[in-house]
């Protein structure tokens, strides 16, 4: 990518739920979006780099002349990736972190996201990097992405949240424009820090 292309933009973790959506909402923004991860694969019309995510030099490579970083690693060994993402992003010289961590993030949380998001919170905001941090509570789409097949088969909604009263929120919300939760990442795209929470 062109170092000078302030619209370049890296997507780790591109093709899963997230990032599914994201991407061609950026790329209708303007963005140069690629994708990378383990197979290469593409999002939509964003091309797809193979790059070994566990790897931090490797990773260093692939962000050369990338502007942004988007990461959204969910994988069972999170935090070694998002710590190699930023050790990387910082390497190769990238000029903002767009990091997807969880509402609630904190050690103690029960939930298992949410638990294990903070260590690469910090990372991110120790890194010296702009950054921004999007706090997204639960996701409408996961009753159709995680929950489909059980819903259809039991015609009972399960989710492990006791009682808890939890709002959702909806990544096409705004389809003809782009996911809500980029509302607020357009607002800190350009400089500054921000941690946005954001819920339905």
């Amino acid at each position: 990518m062109n170092p000078s292309n302030a619209s370049s933009l890296l997507f780790i973790g591109a093709s899963g739920l997230i990032g599914s959506l994201v991407t061609p909402a950026l790329m209708k923004a303007g963005f140069s979006v690629s994708t990378a991860g383990r197979r290469g694969l593409s999002v939509g019309d964003a091309p797809g780099i193979a790059v070994d995510l566990r790897d931090s030099t490797n990773l260093a490579r692939a962000m050369q002349g990338v502007a942004t970083v988007a990461l959204v690693p969910d994988v069972p060994d999170m935090e070694a990736i998002g710590l190699n993402a930023v050790n990387a992003a910082k390497t190769a010289g990238v000029r903002r972190l767009l990091w997807f961590s969880s509402f609630g993030a904190k050690p103690d949380n029960q939930a298992r996201f949410s638990r294990r998001h903070p260590v690469i919170d910090e990372a991110v905001r120790d890194s010296g990097i702009p950054y921004t941090i999007l706090r997204p509570s639960f996701l409408m789409q996961n009753f159709t992405f995680f929950y489909g097949d059980i819903i259809r088969t039991t015609g009972t909604i399960f989710l492990p949240l006791g009682d808890a009263r939890v709002s959702h929120l909806d990544l096409c919300r705004q389809r003809s424009a782009r996911p809500a939760p980029f509302d607020s990442f357009y607002k800190g795209i350009h400089t500054g820090t921000f941690i946005f929470e954001i819920w339905g």
